[in-house]
């Protein structure tokens, strides 16, 4: 691209049309700008750790620091500026659509420029996205003993984490603290470790979490509201013989009304619902007593509150 732009100083006229070489490059700096950016920190603690480790490659960049062609400025200077380059361009193009008549036949060429940029922008923030949810997912993974392998995969992404303790006696036990991790088709479950079993172990080999079921988003046929309880709901999953686990949850900072519709939104994204996004949350609303739940191992679906029907 600088190239383009330097032949095209160099061979100036009227009818040269700056928009097209953004245009023409907007493919290579798609596949360029997302990882660059996003590895940036990255590449700097790197860089960092390596000036301070290794003292050879220490004097290479100062030496090189004294060269005319770096200005004087760091490896790590130098780095930052293609970062700061995108949104400079998105200026510039900007000023020079300003000051070009609507006649000229660059002025429609650089609106699709801007767009081009813009397009990289939000690939940039998608992949930013993207990387943040498969980083969760390997961080979750590391922290759950016995957690299958499967969880990580590149066709899944994180969505929500919900600490709750179990009102059913179907999964760990009743009053056990749990973490349900929402992904983008499935429910993670895992059981909160005790502070006896992680200090019993190295710090950097205990994991504070042990694996109980993952539920395939799938095999959810209802999202239960427990309609008298401010904070617990339930999953009631299809099989040969239908199981119920009830919550409630813990967290303070997590709203179940929030929580439940994000749930329900999910498991209607997942299966291709049409009303993914406006899903009929509380549409057959029904209390029955708390106490029913915990007093009662059988149950009947239809004297929940239910949230969403699958």
């Amino acid at each position: 691209m600088l190239e383009h732009l330097r032949k095209l100083h160099a061979n100036w006229r009227e009818d040269c049309l700056i928009g097209d070489i953004i245009i023409q490059h907007r493919d290579e700096l798609i596949k360029a700008y997302p990882p660059y950016v996003n590895f940036f920190e990255q590449m700097k603690e790197q860089l960092q750790y390596c000036d301070r480790e290794y003292p050879r490659f220490h004097a290479f960049l100062k030496i090189n620091q004294t060269k005319p062609e770096c200005g004087r400025q760091g490896l790590q200077d130098l780095m930052i500026r293609p970062v700061q380059r995108l949104p400079s361009i998105s200026l510039l193009l900007n000023d020079i659509l300003k000051h070009t008549a609507g006649s000229n036949a660059d002025h429609g060429r650089l609106e699709e420029a801007l767009k081009a940029i813009k397009q990289v922008t939000l690939h940039i923030n998608e992949d930013k996205r993207r990387t943040e949810s498969r980083m969760a997912i390997f961080d979750i993974f590391n922290d759950i003993d016995g957690c299958p392998a499967h969880l990580v995969s590149s066709n899944r992404s994180f969505i929500l984490k919900c600490e709750v303790n179990e009102l059913s006696d179907s999964l760990s036990g009743r009053g056990d603290s749990l973490v349900l991790y929402l992904f983008s088709d499935s429910i993670e479950l895992c059981k909160r470790r005790s502070r006896g079993f992680n200090t019993a172990k190295s710090p950097s080999t205990a994991k504070t979490h042990k694996h109980l079921k993952l539920i395939s988003l799938n095999t959810i046929r209802l999202v239960i509201d427990i309609s008298d309880s401010p904070r617990a709901f339930g999953l009631l999953l299809r099989g040969e013989k239908e199981k119920l686990y009830t919550f409630t949850i813990s967290d303070e900072e997590t709203d179940k009304s929030v929580y439940v519709k994000k749930l329900c939104n999910q498991i209607a994204a997942h299966t291709c619902r049409t009303d993914a996004v406006s899903s009929n949350y509380h549409k057959n609303s029904v209390t029955i007593s708390l106490n029913f739940i915990l007093q009662n191992s059988c149950f009947e679906p239809q004297l929940y509150n239910v949230a969403f029907e699958c």
